[in-house]
């Protein structure tokens, strides 16, 4: 063999092993840009699927107080809240609960069953969690005399109708308030409704400008609703980032997350009626866990009205509701007294 035709051979020994090295990396890539980047799932959010998971409560709670020794006074007038409806929840339209029909009785047959199929997939739903291991005790009205309570237009409920309940208290609400907007709007802030019904208004400003001008030893709020349409994780954020500006510019205050109320069954099927389903308590529940999962149990803390309001299968009791979405006057008043039962010492 002439040293040419070996030279020739070494080349071509190299060349396979440099393609035999070189295609699986090839073809790897080439692969890898086919995949198809699937949307994690319907509403462009994250994954759900890490496990829920409460901060630990404190071992050695709170010693109970005795009980206030006047008890909140009831009204004679309703107060009602802007956009609720007004009827006798007994009056409202709803669409009827889907039943399943009674199976008919027939003769045994011969046939074989029918086949069994796969059951449906239903949504992911979140453990709901209302915070009731919690030491809490019953406090009377003074205990919200350093209060500010943030929050939609069940806020503003609670404010118009909680008759003397909650007057000491100041509140920073207003219908259709998401985080965000708690963050960056303006509104008209006022004190509770007394026996009368009346507020005292404080004038039109900021949360920061409000913060930044009177002290508060608590800080409730409860925004998350009418924000559903939105990721959850990008909804909880929301929600923690007014946590983190409320505790920076007030910094020695307690806080208090509240749950998002449920929705009726009702209410859930005219949302699904007019194309909204984000709309539900499911996704109710998952913003809430993210809530309680905020709570470190010595300066934030969590409650649930859920607990209370709820009926059988987690949705808000009908004849507590108008409109599927908000209590009435009465129970708005109930709410507030609800409260009472979730103070800590000051």
């Amino acid at each position: 063999m002439n040293k040419q035709t070996f030279r020739g051979i070494i080349s071509l020994i190299i060349f396979i092993l440099g393609v035999a090295v070189t295609l699986p990396l090839a073809t790897g890539v080439f692969i890898d840009r086919l995949v198809p980047q699937l949307p994690e799932d319907g509403y462009g959010e994250e994954s759900e699927d890490e496990p829920f998971t409460v901060p630990p409560i404190p071992t050695e709670p709170p010693e109970t107080t005795a009980e206030p020794d006047t008890e909140p006074q009831e009204s004679s007038s309703d107060q009602t809240l802007p956009g609720d409806v007004t009827s006798d929840p007994d009056d409202i339209t709803t669409s009827p609960e889907e039943t399943t029909a009674e199976a008919e009785t027939s003769e045994a047959t011969t046939e074989p069953p029918p086949p069994v199929t796969s059951p449906e997939t239903t949504p992911l739903t979140r453990p709901v969690y209302y915070g009731s291991d919690f030491g809490w005790i019953k406090v009377d009205k003074s205990f919200f005399n350093d209060a500010l309570f943030i929050g939609d237009s069940r806020t503003v409920g609670i404010r118009n109708a909680s008759a003397g309940r909650l007057e000491g208290a100041v509140f920073f609400c207003d219908i259709g308030t998401s985080a965000s907007k708690a963050m960056s709007n303006s509104c008209e802030v006022t004190y509770g409704a007394d026996v009368n019904g009346k507020r005292k208004s404080l004038g039109k400003m900021t949360l920061s400008q409000l913060l930044d001008s009177m002290h508060f030893g608590k800080v409730y709020i409860m925004v998350g609703v009418n924000e559903l349409g939105g990721s959850i994780g990008g909804i909880a954020g929301n929600i923690e980032k007014l946590k983190n500006m409320v505790m920076t510019l007030c910094p020695d205050c307690k806080i208090f997350l509240e749950g998002n109320l449920h929705f009726t069954t009702a209410a859930e099927a005219n949302y699904r009626a007019q194309k909204k389903t984000y709309m539900t308590n499911d996704r109710i529940n998952q913003v809430n866990a993210r809530m309680a999962a905020m709570a470190d149990w010595k300066t934030v803390f969590y409650f649930d009205i859920n607990e209370h309001f709820d009926i059988d299968g987690g949705s808000f009791n009908p004849a507590f509701s108008g409109d599927g979405v908000h209590p009435t006057s009465t129970y708005y008043r109930e709410w507030a007294d609800w409260i009472y039962t979730r103070g800590i010492l000051d």
